[in-house]
């Protein structure tokens, strides 16, 4: 199953890592990432973790930033100097892959280690959902992956997925086994029961 729920996974890391209290929501991020710049001195100053999570910083999202190119997810963090506000601070929501990143780096700094190593050991193995990865080469080696087709010259297609060396935003890749139980926790959390194949 495609990454569609990466956001999830970067928000419950972090939340699991907030209870801990090694990364407290409110902070601003530059107490974990003291080198990152935002485009205007409110923003470096008082953008918290909670404000990238929940897309309220008004940074022009730049999603697509690293796409084709082989930029690191450091140097993405770098450039949010660059970027353009569109919003209000804290008024307006504006989508971001690239806050999932500010928020997913500040939990791995706060850690000590690489966000990937804090997914993995803090709610992949956990959870023991051996179908879901952490890394593009861990999914490229995967039996029975989604892949994307398009139609080319009147025939479906597999079109070769976009393998980056690093996930700009988490990238959290789950075959079905795995997404049917992430689903039936979410369900017992909220009260549900959840009804397997």
């Amino acid at each position: 199953m495609p990454s569609a729920g990466s956001w999830q996974v970067c928000q419950k890391t972090n939340s699991r890592h907030g209870d801990r209290g090694v990364l407290r929501w409110d902070d601003p991020v530059r107490r974990y990432l003291p080198d990152l710049v935002l485009p205007n001195d409110t923003l470096t100053a008082r953008a918290t973790v909670r404000d990238f999570l929940s897309h309220r910083t008004g940074i022009d999202p730049a999603n697509m930033m690293w796409v084709p190119t082989a930029v690191t997810r450091d140097e993405v963090l770098r450039r949010m100097r660059y970027l353009r506000t569109v919003a209000p601070f804290r008024r307006t929501m504006v989508y971001s892959n690239i806050g999932y990143s500010v928020a997913g780096e500040a939990a791995a700094r706060a850690a000590h280690m690489p966000f990937e190593a804090l997914l993995r050991d803090l709610l992949i193995k956990p959870l023991r959902m051996p179908s879901t990865t952490w890394a593009y080469e861990q999914a490229a080696a995967m039996p029975n992956v989604a892949s994307p087709h398009a139609t080319i010259a009147k025939r479906q297609q597999v079109i070769p997925r976009e393998r980056q060396r690093q996930a700009i935003a988490p990238a959290v890749e789950r075959r079905r086994p795995d997404a049917v139980d992430a689903v039936a926790l979410e369900q017992r959390r909220a009260g549900w029961q959840a009804v397997r194949e």
